[in-house]
């Protein structure tokens, strides 16, 4: 899991996209890196956390859920676009 703690946001960023497709195919694989993919809910960059909202979502972690339901707060639209969206509170 080393990429999702690389100092490049497109590393993050593309580490973390990596995990939502793997993780809609197989929720086990991801399951190692949930605790650094909550962490990375709050990186600076939005494209981060919308990668890792998609990974954490795509492995199912119900656990995560309660950091996922308050997206509003986000400053990022894409970030509250694909968490409401996929939560199904458009």
């Amino acid at each position: 899991m080393a990429p999702l703690n690389d100092e490049e946001r497109a590393v993050r960023e593309w580490a973390a996209l990596v995990l939502a497709y793997v993780g809609s195919a197989s929720a086990s694989d991801v399951e190692p890196a949930v605790p650094k993919l909550l962490e990375l809910l709050s990186d600076e960059h939005g494209s981060v956390r919308k990668n890792a909202s998609l990974a954490l979502l795509a492995a199912g972690a119900q656990s995560t859920l309660p950091a996922l339901r308050d997206p509003k707060d986000d400053q990022d639209p894409a970030v509250r676009r694909v968490v409401l969206s996929v939560l199904g509170e458009r």
